[in-house]
């Protein structure tokens, strides 16, 4: 299966302006493209973060709405980071998952 993992950030409680341009431009057909022909035949999931405690949930609402318009199949579940900018350290791991996992391991141990 093709499909397209489309990671956004909020700005304003809605989906960017420049990502808002691309997908407008990216929608209209060049040559003898069918209309939308970028967008058929694959599953799309969407995803946001954001330094806040919604994790940018808000523009989600706007993306699944702008991607159903024209025709894009978006999966139902979808993903909202909160805190994005203490979400992992400088080696790119994840101290809310570490902490996790060592609550994980306390008690199955």
């Amino acid at each position: 299966h093709h499909g397209v993992l489309l990671a956004s950030p909020e700005y304003n409680g809605s989906v960017s302006g420049a990502l808002k341009n691309a997908i407008d431009w990216v929608s209209r057909p060049l040559g003898d493209d069918e209309p939308l022909e970028a967008f058929g035949n694959k599953a799309w999931c969407i995803m946001s973060a954001s330094p806040g405690g919604l994790g940018g949930i808000r523009g989600l609402i706007h993306l699944r709405s702008l991607l159903g318009g024209i025709r894009v199949h978006v999966i139902p579940q979808q993903h909202a980071l909160s805190g994005a900018g203490t979400a992992f350290d400088d080696g790119g791991t994840s101290p809310r998952r570490r902490g996790r996992a060592a609550r994980s391991r306390r008690a199955s141990g």
